[in-house]
């Protein structure tokens, strides 16, 4: 009976073995990327920095990628990695399944502080997966490992400053003063389509039912009007007020036009009458 026993406790410990043991821990030691997902480049990138942490203050970053999870599920995947791997209490494991889509980080109890739970998942969502979601894997993991780093750095005030890390959410960071520009010119657009509507509903003295294309323009152009408005205080938060100024300026000036024409229509139309009378 105790053998038995014995053999079905065997049994039990190499199951996950036998599951888990496709996992091999690559020659690079820091970086395992069985997913195929990183380039030499951002594995020699990963190796340099998780190097210089264990080198200086005795942390291992481990960043590990695999096609999938199979029928289990992502924590235990990541624990075994973390446990078998040796990345040990002073250590961070960034583990990816590229099928499943899913990133887990997990670390070691000595660096609670230095990395707390709230920013381990925050982190993946703001620095990785506006990357992920387009299929770009290097650039994902790249900035995201590099924000990991920079936040051990900082808090065991060590100078991080030649990495940088790239708010992801916002990819368009390069180009903020063109897209500016793009959404004054586009707002400019749209108050002339607000100053239209709201002249000829002027000029019908308040009883302009307007065409249906006409209303649905109009709305469509106020549904823009307000996401360029958001779009335009992410990128910049005093952007926003010179879009608001340049579109003011924009209705104001379509609106004396029009009220011009108006003037113009009215003089024309008394003189007519004028000469009419004569």
């Amino acid at each position: 009976m105790k053998r038995v026993f014995k053999l079905l406790i065997l049994i039990i410990l190499l199951i996950p073995l036998t599951v888990f043991g496709l996992v091999k821990q690559s020659e690079y030691k820091f970086v395992t990327d069985e997913a195929n997902i990183m380039s030499e480049d951002l594995i020699n990138y990963i190796y340099t920095y998780s190097k210089f942490l264990k080198d200086k203050m005795d942390i291992n970053f481990y960043v590990v990628s695999v096609e999938n999870v199979e029928n289990y599920d992502l924590e235990s995947y990541s624990e075994y990695v973390f446990n078998n791997f040796g990345v040990g209490s002073r250590g961070v494991l960034l583990f990816i399944s590229k099928e499943d889509r899913k990133i887990r980080v997990d670390i070691g109890y000595e660096l609670e502080n230095a990395l707390p739970n709230e920013i381990l998942d925050e982190y993946i969502d703001i620095y990785m997966m506006p990357y992920l979601k387009n299929g770009n894997w290097e650039d994902g993991i790249k900035n995201g490992y590099s924000a990991y780093y920079k936040e051990i750095c900082d808090y065991y005030n060590v100078d991080s400053s030649e990495l940088v890390v790239e708010d992801a959410r916002y990819l368009t960071a390069n180009y903020k003063p063109y897209i500016i520009l793009a959404i004054i010119f586009i707002n400019s657009f749209i108050s002339y389509v607000f100053t239209s509507f709201f002249m000829r509903l002027y000029r019908s003295n308040g009883k302009y039912k307007g065409k249906n294309k006409d209303i649905i323009l109009f709305i469509l152009c106020l549904a823009i009007n307000i996401v360029l408005f958001y779009l335009a205080f992410i990128l910049l938060p005093i952007s926003l007020i010179i879009v608001l100024a340049f579109e003011l300026l924009a209705i104001k000036t379509n609106y004396d036009k029009n009220f011009n024409e108006k003037k113009k229509i009215k003089k024309t139309k008394r003189i007519k009458r004028r000469k009419g009378k004569k």
